[in-house]
């Protein structure tokens, strides 16, 4: 072994043994508990937290086949909507996870689809409103736009839920509109839900 070998080995060695205490100390401190699912989480539950839901509305309805996931800090949904009829109709299927983060003390989203997209979304709940924005234009069959999401639980047993669309800074526009409701009020468990589509 070098001189130079020697020397860094001692230098590691010494670095090692500095560090000793600080792992100690944290160890005496007690790990950081896990945090749990707060009331920002159940107050989302009516629309994520459904065993099951169908959907009646002006777009032909889709699906949502909600898990609670991570110890109830989120709900994953499988979305599917068709849109247009006959030879036209084209059928969207996306995956959201949808929650409270702890960290940025907020409602966050995001959304993954069989159009290649990923898209995330802010959100917040006012009474009985829940409301998921892009926080900036993102790119929806060929334009750019912001997209907001709203569900409406002032009746639980028949939630409202909308879809707008605002293109360059200028008025939201309505491009869907239904009414889901529970089929299913049970917690999740981790299984996923069977979800039924109604017209």
């Amino acid at each position: 072994m070098t001189h130079t070998e020697k020397r860094m080995l001692l230098m590691l060695a010494a670095s090692c043994l500095a560090l000793t205490p600080l792992a100690a100390r944290a160890d005496e401190a007690g790990a950081m508990p896990m945090p749990k699912a707060g009331p920002e989480v159940a107050a989302i539950a009516p629309i994520f937290g459904v065993g099951a839901a169908a959907w009646k509305g002006t777009v032909e309805a889709g699906a949502m086949g909600p898990e609670s996931k991570l110890g109830g800090m989120w709900y994953a949904c499988d979305v599917e909507d068709t849109y247009g009829v006959g030879k036209d109709a084209m059928t969207w299927k996306g995956h959201m996870v949808v929650g409270y983060d702890v960290n940025a003390k907020a409602y966050k989203a995001t959304c993954v689809d069989n159009m290649g997209t990923l898209t995330n979304f802010d959100g917040m709940l006012e009474g009985t409103k829940f409301t998921l924005v892009t926080p900036t234009e993102v790119m929806m069959m060929g334009q750019m736009l912001k997209d907001r999401l709203t569900w409406d639980m002032a009746d639980p047993k028949a939630i409202k839920f909308t879809d707008e669309h605002q293109v360059g800074g200028g008025d939201w526009k309505l491009v869907e509109s239904s009414t889901m409701m529970a089929t299913a009020m049970k917690p999740m468990a981790g299984k996923k839900a069977e979800a039924t589509a109604a017209k």
